[in-house]
């Protein structure tokens, strides 16, 4: 089972592809499309969002953005924060874009920081997802994760200029060593993250806040009634 949440706030039957037929496609493989449209629902099944999650055998959702986010600080935040400047140290870039992709990394850190503190915390939870976040393209350590002769192959000129003149066995161990701290930092960072989720769920409670309208919630509810449909215990 394979699940497809789509989102956006422009009608869902733009453009040239029948979207009917290719949702059909990958439901007849089990795999289920899940709608979010970007304000209210009523314009939401209008635009064709609802019927697509519908075709999709999924959930149609909607963000109403008029709808003021609470914001709860917690304890981890500033650390969570920390983790995610040693987080990016880890990267290295490659290649005629590498350094390109790499201030694009940072830059949308910056971002989500004027957004807001717990934008940027929500985004390093994310970047610490291993599946998740990958940069093969232009990080050397998921490249050479990802392929063990790429780095034997490599020429001179696609490399960082901290790696400039070295041997392929002195890039190897580099690499390994930006490797080995990207994980300790992402287990770090999964490690707060549960514990800032329990801390907001806390005091969500004591606050009494109703999380029958939380889309995280409404989601996450999503996936366990489809998995039970396709046989899945839980």
């Amino acid at each position: 089972m394979k699940l497809i949440y789509i989102a956006g706030n422009e009608p869902f039957n733009q453009g040239k592809i029948n979207y009917k037929e290719v949702i059909s496609k990958a439901k007849n493989k089990n795999i289920y499309t899940n709608t979010i449209f970007c304000g209210s629902r009523e314009e939401g099944i209008r635009d064709y969002w609802q019927n697509g999650a519908t075709t999709g055998g999924g959930k149609y959702f909607n963000i109403d953005s008029d709808k003021k986010v609470i914001y709860i600080e917690t304890p981890y935040d500033i650390r969570i924060a920390k983790c995610n400047a040693k987080l990016n140290d880890t990267y290295m870039y490659y290649g005629n874009r590498g350094s390109e992709y790499k201030m694009k990394q940072i830059a949308q850190d910056k971002n989500a920081e004027v957004q807001s503190v717990s934008n940027l915390v929500e985004r390093t939870v994310s970047k610490s997802k291993k599946n998740a976040y990958k940069n093969e393209h232009w990080d050397l350590v998921d490249k050479a994760e990802k392929d063990d002769h790429f780095i034997a192959n490599m020429k001179e000129s696609e490399l960082p200029d901290e790696l400039k003149g070295k041997s392929k066995e002195e890039i190897k161990k580099s690499v390994a060593i930006k490797s080995a701290e990207r994980e300790k930092i992402q287990r770090e960072i999964g490690e707060l993250s549960k514990k800032r989720q329990i801390y907001i769920d806390d005091e969500m409670k004591k606050r009494g806040n109703d999380d029958s309208d939380d889309l995280g919630k409404a989601i996450e509810s999503s996936i366990q009634e489809l998995a039970k449909k396709n046989g899945y215990s839980l």
